[in-house]
């Protein structure tokens, strides 16, 4: 129950700083998570799910 608490927490805050970024800021964290998302070896994780059965 704690961690849930926790969790719903961290996700609350994070929603309030994301709603106080400019729009500039917001299009930089976009840019970021997409730039993270490119180099993940996706095709890698997604042979690994399916080797477990997913």
């Amino acid at each position: 129950m704690v961690r849930l608490l926790t969790l719903a927490g961290l996700a609350a805050a994070g929603y309030y700083a994301y709603s106080k970024l400019s729009p500039e800021q917001k299009q930089q964290l976009m840019d970021k998570g997409r730039n993270l998302a490119g180099k993940l070896p996706l095709d890698k994780v997604t042979q690994q799910l399916g080797k477990a059965g997913f």
